[in-house]
């Protein structure tokens, strides 16, 4: 069994390192108030900005200052449901089927390009292909509602959970849990591999005070190797500082209910550019359960900070 790898650096290895992100960091938030943007709410309504698809990919562009998304419109695209799509772009989400969702702040508008979620997200998507759910933001990313992305159970195949990526230039904050679930196998296969989660920020904080959870299904009931636990996803935060307050960082790989191999725990990554990194929760990397001792690895915990690193718990577990 592979042992498992805790990683703590602080400011004596990352002084060199440090200087270098800080100096392109600041150029590229200073950069970015030239270009024009606009604030994003997502909501219950939709109001100036379209919906566009190309290569598997939905994206929203705001048209004026202020832009507000639906959630449900989020939630269709990635299920390629039949839903006519809100703002000035007449699409219907069934036409390209599901796809990835992207939500941008650049317009031709003047504002700071702040996005704040209001409504929660709950997707249960049912695609063999892996989606992203993207938000880029010139500003900040305030997330006051949950995230939920859980695929449907299936027969033949574990459906893949959707990977988050956030980044906004100025942070990125969550106060509600964020979940990227594998879909179960109720055959003989694989469970489905959790989403990854990503959160990064080149001028501002990461901050989270809710569980972060990235749990791989459990394999099918069915004997055989085709029946394994699917892996948990890696969970990256990025930013000026990392503040883990209120809530857990959890992947877990899944257990292997008729197979002989468990999931793989994912990677959990943490990277304060400029100063510290405050976890005081636990941060947990644990691998599924197989049958004769064929438990999964736990993954890699890795903090990184130019200052200081004080932490809780961390723990990466092999099953």
């Amino acid at each position: 069994m592979e042992k498992p790898t805790v990683i703590f650096l602080n400011k004596s290895t990352l002084t060199n390192a440090s200087f270098l992100l800080c100096a392109f960091f600041a150029f590229a938030v200073n950069s970015s108030l030239f270009a024009g943007n606009s604030d994003l709410v997502i909501s219950n309504a939709a109001a100036n900005g379209a919906w566009t698809y190309s290569a598997g990919v939905y994206t929203w562009t705001p048209k004026a200052n202020s832009s507000t998304v639906i959630s449900t419109d989020i939630v269709a695209c990635l299920l390629g449901s039949n839903t006519a799509l809100g703002g000035s772009s007449a699409l219907n989400s069934s036409t390209n089927g599901a796809g990835s969702v992207t939500l941008l702040t650049a317009s031709s508008g003047n504002q700071t390009g702040n996005v704040t979620m209001s409504q929660s997200i709950t997707a249960a998507t049912t695609s063999a292909t892996q989606r992203t759910f993207t938000i880029t933001a010139a500003g900040s990313i305030t997330i006051s509602q949950g995230i939920t992305l859980t695929p449907a159970s299936n027969a033949s195949t574990g459906y893949p959970g959707t990977n988050v990526v956030f980044s906004g230039a100025t942070g990125v904050t969550t106060s509600q849990p964020i979940a990227t679930t594998g879909g179960a196998s109720t055959g003989n296969a694989v469970g489905g591999l959790a989403g990854a989660i990503t959160f990064t920020s080149s001028g501002g904080a990461i901050s989270s005070a809710h569980n972060i959870t990235a749990t791989g299904a459990n394999g099918g009931s069915s004997n055989g190797a085709s029946s394994s636990g699917g892996a948990g996803g890696a969970i990256t935060f990025s930013g000026t500082s990392i503040s883990v307050t209120t809530g857990d960082l959890v992947s877990t790989g899944g257990a292997s209910t008729g197979g002989p191999v468990g999931g793989a725990g994912g990677n959990i990554s943490l990277t304060a550019t400029s100063t510290t990194i405050t976890n005081s929760r636990a941060c947990t990397s644990t691998g599924g359960v197989g049958s004769s001792g064929n438990g999964g690895a736990g993954g890699s915990i890795t903090f990184l900070a130019a200052t200081n690193i004080d932490y809780n718990s961390v723990a990466s577990n092999s099953a």
